[in-house]
């Protein structure tokens, strides 16, 4: 998982996001794409920005749009309370889309179920940054919660 429980937004991003109004200027794609970038760490390759750059133009609008509906109208608290099964929590510490506290409570709310593994160098997109640091990271967890509900 790497996300927060819900992400605050302001009634105009909210807005915007969830498609009930439109981009202030043609410009949007270019923001974007400027947030993808940001939003990663600073040791991309220049492959990799190229890659997501890529991404970001090709799929902006659409893609933009569904993402920001999902996160304008997402909100898991008060119910991952009841998740049982373990569940490990992944957050780039160069990402600032999602912030410290918003991770901190969702680890909080899901209690002991939760493992938060906060990494260094790592923005908004692990397993697009290095994946297979994030490849091993997901088998290790999954081999440690199989040997313990074994």
């Amino acid at each position: 998982m790497q996300a927060a429980s819900w992400t605050p937004l302001s009634a105009e991003a909210a807005a915007l996001l969830a498609g009930q109004t439109v981009a202030p200027d043609a410009g949007w794609t270019d923001h974007l794409e400027h947030a993808a970038v940001a939003s990663a760490s600073k040791k991309l390759t220049s492959e990799q920005e190229i890659e997501l750059r890529w991404l970001q133009r090709s799929t902006s609008q659409q893609a933009g749009k569904f993402d920001g509906q999902a996160w304008a109208s997402h909100d898991l608290r008060g119910r991952l309370g009841d998740v049982r099964c373990p569940v490990l929590i992944v957050q780039g510490t160069d990402d600032f889309l999602v912030q410290d506290e918003l991770v901190d409570d969702t680890v909080a709310e899901m209690g002991s179920v939760a493992q938060l593994l906060r990494v260094p160098d790592i923005g908004h997109y692990p397993p697009f940054e290095n994946p297979e640091w994030a490849a091993q990271v997901v088998d290790d967890f999954v081999k440690a919660v199989t040997v313990t509900a074994g």
